[in-house]
């Protein structure tokens, strides 16, 4: 009987040492998935800071002022060109229709 009951202990501590060591594996893998992903998350807000930072606001200098000025000037003669290549098409009727487009597109 006593031989049977320290069998008995001695099983139920190997099987519980079983399980404390799966256990522990577990836990050894979930800590190394844990560092993985806290890596992860640095690299990506390390990438993400410098992408934030190449959208700094652009400097008013001198030279993006001239910029700015030439395309707003680029833009107005292109507007007015539009308008003006509009009102030449709208005035255009099937009689006549090719002498007017040379007119207009020789002027």
């Amino acid at each position: 009987m006593i031989n049977h009951a320290l069998m008995q202990a001695a099983q139920e501590k190997e099987e519980l040492q079983r399980e404390g060591d799966d256990l522990d594996a577990k836990i050894r893998k979930a800590e190394k998935e844990i560092r993985a992903l806290e890596n992860t998350v640095r690299l990506m807000n390390s990438r993400n800071e410098t992408y934030r930072k190449s959208f700094n606001k652009v400097a008013d200098t001198s030279e993006f002022k001239d910029c700015y000025l030439i395309e707003n000037t680029f833009f107005n003669k292109f507007l007015k060109v539009s308008k003006t290549f509009d009102a030449g098409l709208r005035s255009l009727t099937f009689v006549g229709f090719p002498e007017k487009i040379l007119a207009f597109v020789h002027r």
